[in-house]
């Protein structure tokens, strides 16, 4: 099997008729991993001239001269293609593989050891199909209510890419939240990208919540939110989804992704002590607890992605890679 590293050109020449199913995958993904300070690699796999995937991986380093590949949201990991990327990683010198799959690939085997997923393991999917009045229809009553509730608020909504007023309203957002999020610049460069877009609801000319979208694929996905700490009685958040999937269907986008939702609890002798609402159950204590509540109100149904698994290339400096993570108090 051959594999060629790949330019713009021949990267969108395939995306054109094999589009990849998620973001991650595409280029302008990748263009924004540059410009945050990551290097990308962009390959096509052949069998005698004949096309079979192309894959993106985005290079992490940990040390001086030790590195590994990241490989997310991935949708055709055939054993071949996995065979092949691996043979080309170690020749590399990459340490592991880490993999996300869309779909469960039949590469498993006993040599892959599962992690933690980087990306949301489970997020809320919202069909856009229908009228405006069947997606109200598909939202809680509660829910609902806010959003007429906030249209009325005399909310002032700009499709507008301003990093410094996202950065504004998420830094109250973390405060009050009490998560650690991106810098600056993180967002200043994702906002450049030309599939991602941003939404500002303002009060008297005050930015009171902010949105970062993602579209690619006919998937709106609503990745990153802020508001400010006062004025909560406007809803503005609600307001802001309600734009969002307003625009998604205006530009003929037939899926919003809510991107992050708490996972479901396999075991159900704890149901009595489930956060349930609107058609979901949760674990109350999970770190997502409050932002699915507030999702889960929207409708739409769960999707949960594939466990994220490593595949290694050095099982002696892997070995050192995870007790030097633990020391640190990370477990990988």
């Amino acid at each position: 099997m051959d594999i060629r590293i790949c330019k713009k050109n021949e990267w969108r020449a395939i995306s054109l008729t094999r589009p990849n199913k998620e973001f991650l995958q595409s280029w302008e993904w990748g263009d924004f991993q540059e410009r945050a300070g990551k290097k990308v690699i962009r390959m096509q796999f052949y069998d005698n001239d004949a096309f079979l995937a192309q894959v993106q991986g985005i290079i992490h380093n940990f040390g001086r001269f030790f590195r590994y590949l990241y490989v997310p949201r991935v949708s055709n990991l055939s054993h071949r293609i996995v065979t092949a990327l691996t043979r080309f990683c170690k020749k590399e010198g990459y340490i592991f593989i880490r993999c996300e799959a869309v779909h469960v690939p039949d590469c498993i085997h006993s040599d892959c050891i599962f992690r933690t997923n980087t990306q949301p393991k489970d997020t809320l999917l919202l069909d856009l199909c229908g009228d405006e009045e069947s997606l109200l229809s598909q939202m809680h009553r509660k829910t609902r209510y806010n959003v007429r509730l906030g249209m009325r608020k005399n909310l002032s909504i700009k499709k507008e890419k301003n990093s410094d007023v996202f950065w504004l309203l998420h830094k109250q957002t973390m405060e009050r939240d009490g998560f650690g999020g991106h810098s600056k610049s993180y967002y200043e460069n994702m906002l450049v990208s030309p599939n991602v877009t941003q939404m500002t609801a303002y009060f008297d000319g005050t930015p009171v919540a902010s949105n970062i979208f993602v579209v690619y694929n006919k998937v709106y996905t609503y990745l990153h939110g802020s508001s400010a700490n006062g004025q909560r009685n406007l809803m503005a958040p609600y307001v802001l989804q309600w734009h969002g999937m307003r625009e998604a269907r205006e530009i003929g986008c037939s899926t919003y992704d809510f991107w992050g939702v708490a996972p479901e609890v396999a075991d159900l002798t704890k149901s009595d002590s489930l956060q349930k609402f609107h058609r979901l159950s949760w674990d109350p204590d999970h770190s997502l607890s409050g932002v699915t509540r507030f999702k889960a109100g929207f409708g739409g149904k769960r999707k949960t992605y594939p466990q994220a698994f490593d595949i290694v290339c050095n099982s002696k400096v892997y070995t050192m890679y995870r007790l030097a993570k633990r020391v640190k108090g990370v477990v990988i």
